[in-house]
């Protein structure tokens, strides 16, 4: 499914959805929200993987949800939710939320999220004004190896690049 919304190709999700749909007697909430994420509907697939995992959590509000303990969903569904989720908040430049979910994400013990923390918390800090902190995010992220940040240029130099186009 990741795989397909990176392709931006909903069709064969839908078909996935349906056969799951088919097979089980169910709807695939989790599956037909990553449509929308494919269709670039990236509001949308918020508010449906949103609403699954508090319905399968049997919660009012995903604020009442410790992710580090949640047994109602499978771990690989909850962590591709919580991936696609924080992936729409990035496509959206939703800062804030995208920090949310950052560290609702943390908590979850196997979490593998496909996007860089160290990086998305830099860019929250700088969308916010806080160049400091988004610096010293940064200058933390290379010096520990962060795969997105470790690649060569200091972070300091990316930080004053970005800054001056301000």
């Amino acid at each position: 499914a990741s795989s397909l919304c990176r392709l931006k190709d909903p069709d064969p999700l839908a078909g996935v959805s349906a056969w799951a749909r088919k097979r089980s007697g169910k709807s695939v909430r989790w599956l037909d929200a990553a449509v929308f994420a494919a269709k670039g509907r990236f509001e949308l697939c918020v508010d449906e993987h949103i609403e699954y995992i508090e319905k399968a959590c049997g919660r009012e509000s995903v604020d009442d949800i410790d992710f580090a303990n949640v047994t109602e969903i499978d771990s690989t569904i909850l962590e591709f939710c919580t991936d696609q989720v924080l992936d729409c908040y990035v496509k959206l430049s939703n800062w804030d939320e995208a920090q949310d979910w950052i560290e609702r994400a943390e908590t979850m013990t196997n979490f593998a999220c496909r996007h860089d923390l160290d990086y998305m918390k830099a860019l929250c800090r700088f969308e916010t004004g806080d160049v400091p902190g988004c610096r010293e995010i940064l200058e933390s992220a290379v010096l520990s190896g962060s795969p997105t940040l470790s690649h060569g240029r200091s972070a300091s130099h990316t930080i004053e690049e970005k800054a001056d186009l301000e």
